[in-house]
């Protein structure tokens, strides 16, 4: 949620919040939460560090031109017989009709696809998963459909590593051969559902 503002507070006034504010919006949505005191002197802390580390990192590179947050709920999305919606954190555009989708991940941030332990290789093929899902959203709207294609999608770590660094997003280049074999399994998903 402080990451949507910052981006509505950079396209309403063409720069980004400083971090002591961002930080201030931060606390003050943790506060609306009902959370022991613990977990939120915790979670505070944290998200106080992160911001600090993030947008004094990457501020500068965030444009403007990027949607974040944009649903797909009303878009007439169909692979299939499946009617698809969803939300994505960010459309980042890179040139003209081309787009990568990114989906700001908050934890301990992966270096690669492949993962270090079979729990964190199940939690990255679902990413990998969520991002192809996306490609799908964005080119088969009602909106972007024929205007848009989505060139790669990337997963943005905005919490660091255990020495304290932000990662390179960890970036995916889509194949033709995983996307249709991802719709298949939407559509026989999709039927499923439907016949009980």
């Amino acid at each position: 949620k402080t990451l949507q503002w910052a981006y509505a507070e950079l396209r309403a006034r063409g720069s980004l919040p400083g971090v002591n504010k961002l930080q201030s919006y931060f606390a003050d949505l943790l506060d609306r939460k009902h959370l022991k005191k613990a977990d939120h002197t915790k979670l505070n802390e944290r998200g106080r560090k992160a911001l600090a580390l993030y947008f004094g990192e990457r501020g500068k590179t965030m444009s403007a031109g990027d949607l974040v947050e944009r649903g797909f709920n009303n878009e007439g999305v169909m692979i299939d017989q499946a009617r698809l919606s969803g939300k994505i954190d960010k459309l980042h555009f890179t040139d003209a009709g081309r787009v990568q989708v990114i989906d700001f991940k908050t934890g301990k941030p992966a270096a690669s696809w492949r993962g270090k332990d079979e729990y964190e290789r199940l939690k990255l093929h679902k990413y990998r998963q969520q991002l192809l899902f996306y490609k799908l959203l964005v080119e088969n709207s009602a909106s972007f459909a024929r205007k848009l294609t989505v060139e790669s999608g990337a997963l943005e770590f905005v919490e660091p590593d255990e020495r304290g660094r932000l990662v390179d997003n960890l970036t995916l280049e889509f194949s033709t051969e995983e996307l249709e074999r991802f719709s298949k399994l939407i559509g026989a998903v999709w039927r499923h559902i439907m016949e009980l």
